[in-house]
C-alpha cells in the first residue's frame, strides 16, 4: 500500500503543475513591513519592496501586459511586472492613471490639469483639461472647451482653438490628414502617417474580456432514471423537493430535517440532518449548497464534497465587494468556487475582490484585498498565500 503521505505529495505536485503560473506578465503587489514590491502567484519576490504605498494594478484587456502604480516619498512610480519603469517618481504629479486598454500610456494630473507619458517618456505636459488617444498615435487635447492635436512626437500639430478635431476622409499612405472644425469653418492639417494606410485608432472598449468565472456548469447530466428515483424518495421521506433536479440534486425532508440525493448516480449526498439547505453557487464539483445546523453554516456540493465545515457564524455573498465571505467570531474568510484550493479561513477584518488575473488559458487567478487584524493592508490569493509580511 502506498503511504498516505506520498499520495498527498503526488496530489500536491499534480495540482501545482496544473495551476502553475504560465503568464510571465503576472505579478502580485507584495508588502514586506512598510514597503511594497511585487511577487509571483506563489509569493516569490520579483521586484524587491521599495515603495511606501501601493495604489493600483492594471492588466490590459487587449494585450498580456500589466502595470503597477506605487508611491514613494518623492512621488508616483509606474512599473511593469519586472520592475521596468514607465513613470519615474521624479515626474511630479498629484495623481496618475494608467490607460485601461493600452498600458504604455500613463495620464498624469497636476493642479487639475492633465498630461501624458508614453512608454516612460513625457509626451504632453500637464496643461490640458482632457486628452484622448486618437488615430496615427496622436492625441486630441482640450482646454477651455476648445480642441487641438498633439502628434506622436509631442508636437502641437493643431492649435487648441477649434470646436472639434477629426481624421480626414481622404487619407493616403504618405500623409495623415486631419480636419479642424470651428463653426462652419473647415481647415486641413497634415502629418507623417507613422503606420501607413489604415493606421490603427484608439483602443476599443470591446477588447477581450477577462471575466472571473466563479461558477461551473448550470446543468448536470444524469446517468439514472431520475423520475424513478423521485418515486422511491417520495415513499421514503415526508417531502421531496425537485427544484435543483437539473443541477444534479434532489432535496428530501424528514422530521423537519433536510438532506439530499444526487441525480447523477442516485446515491445519497447527505442524510436529512440539516435545518436549512439552500442553493449558494456553482462549485468545481457541481452545485454548491449552503447548509445550516445548530445555528452554524457550512457548504456542501452534489459530489458529496464538503467545501466548508458547518462551523461558521455566517456565509454570504458580499455584493458590494464581489466576494463570498465566511464569517466567524467577527473575522472574515473567503470561499472561492471553481478552484482546487481550500477555503481561506476567517482571520481578516475586511475582504474585497481585487479582480481576476488571467494566468493561463485554463485559469484566472482570484486575488483579494484584505485588512489584517492589526489594521494593515495586504493581498491574499485564491491559493491561500498571503502576499505580505507584517
Amino acid at each position: 500500500m502506498v503511504p498516505i503521505k506520498i499520495l498527498l505529495i503526488i496530489v500536491f505536485v499534480f495540482n501545482a503543475k496544473l495551476y502553475a503560473q504560465k503568464n510571465n506578465e503576472i505579478a502580485i503587489p507584495y508588502r514586506d513591513g512598510k514597503l511594497w514590491g511585487l511577487s509571483d502567484t506563489l509569493g516569490v519576490i520579483k521586484v524587491k519592496p521599495f515603495a511606501s504605498e501601493f495604489k493600483k494594478m492594471v492588466y490590459s484587456s487587449i494585450a498580456p501586459t500589466s502595470r503597477f502604480v506605487f508611491k514613494t516619498d518623492k512621488g508616483f512610480v509606474v512599473t511593469d511586472h519586472a520592475g521596468k519603469i514607465f513613470l519615474p517618481d521624479k515626474e511630479t504629479a498629484d495623481s496618475v492613471k494608467v490607460d485601461e486598454y493600452q498600458n504604455d500610456y500613463v495620464y498624469i494630473f497636476k493642479n487639475s490639469k492633465m498630461g501624458l507619458v508614453y512608454q516612460g517618456k513625457k509626451i504632453i505636459d500637464c496643461l490640458y483639461d482632457d486628452i484622448f488617444l486618437s488615430f496615427n498615435r496622436s492625441y486630441v487635447v482640450k482646454k477651455d472647451h476648445k480642441a487641438g492635436l498633439i502628434n506622436s512626437k509631442g508636437k502641437i500639430l493643431i492649435p487648441v482653438q477649434y470646436d472639434r478635431v477629426v481624421p480626414s476622409a481622404d487619407n493616403d499612405t504618405k500623409d495623415f490628414k486631419w480636419t479642424a472644425i470651428d463653426g462652419a469653418e473647415r481647415i486641413t492639417f497634415s502629418d507623417v502617417d507613422i503606420y501607413g494606410l489604415g493606421s490603427p485608432g484608439p483602443p476599443s472598449a470591446s477588447g477581450t474580456s477577462r471575466s472571473y468565472t466563479i461558477g461551473g456548469k448550470n446543468k448536470v447530466a444524469s446517468n439514472i432514471d431520475v423520475d424513478s428515483l423521485i418515486r422511491v424518495l417520495n415513499k421514503k421521506y415526508n417531502f421531496v423537493d425537485t427544484s435543483y433536479k437539473r443541477n444534479g440534486m434532489i432535496l428530501v425532508e424528514e422530521d423537519k430535517k433536510i438532506g439530499a440525493y444526487s441525480t447523477v448516480d442516485g446515491k445519497i449526498i447527505s442524510e436529512p440532518v440539516y435545518d436549512e439547505m439552500t442553493f449558494f453557487s456553482n462549485d468545481k464539483g457541481g452545485i454548491a449548497l449552503k447548509v445550516k445546523k445548530d445555528g452554524k453554516y457550512g457548504i456542501i456540493n452534489n459530489s458529496r464534497k464538503i467545501k466548508a465545515e458547518v462551523i461558521y457564524d455566517n456565509i454570504y455573498f458580499d455584493v458590494k465587494n464581489n466576494v463570498y465571505i465566511l464569517q466567524k467570531e467577527g473575522k472574515k474568510g473567503i470561499v472561492v468556487f471553481s478552484t482546487v484550493y481550500d477555503i481561506i479561513p476567517p482571520k481578516y477584518r475586511d475582504v474585497k475582490a481585487a479582480g481576476p488575473i488571467r494566468v493561463s488559458d485554463r485559469w484566472n487567478f482570484g486575488l483579494f484585498d484584505v485588512v489584517t487584524e492589526d489594521h494593515k493592508r495586504g493581498f491574499v490569493g485564491e491559493n491561500g498565500i498571503e502576499f505580505f509580511k507584517n
